[in-house]
């Protein structure tokens, strides 16, 4: 698997475990506690980078059929 940079933030707070999640805009949000290393991170990341890839994918595909209010939508 090809090793490709990510764009990501990371939030730190009071938790006990990393979390992973990717928005509607397919951004990518690490939680993490205060004691997880930079490093840490990144190689979480890349553990799980199959399970990003595949949400940001099913991310970009519902923003595709995302009809706004007031939009009109031919039938």
């Amino acid at each position: 698997m090809e090793k490709k940079n990510m764009t990501y933030r990371i939030v730190h707070g009071k938790r006990k475990t990393v979390a992973l999640q990717v928005n509607h805009n397919g951004e990518l949000l690490v939680k993490a506690p205060l004691f997880v290393s930079r490093v840490q991170i990144e190689s979480f990341i890349q553990q799980n980078r199959p399970w990003i890839l595949e949400k940001q994918a099913f991310m970009a595909k519902k923003q595709e059929f995302t009809v706004r209010q007031g939009s009109r939508l031919m039938l």
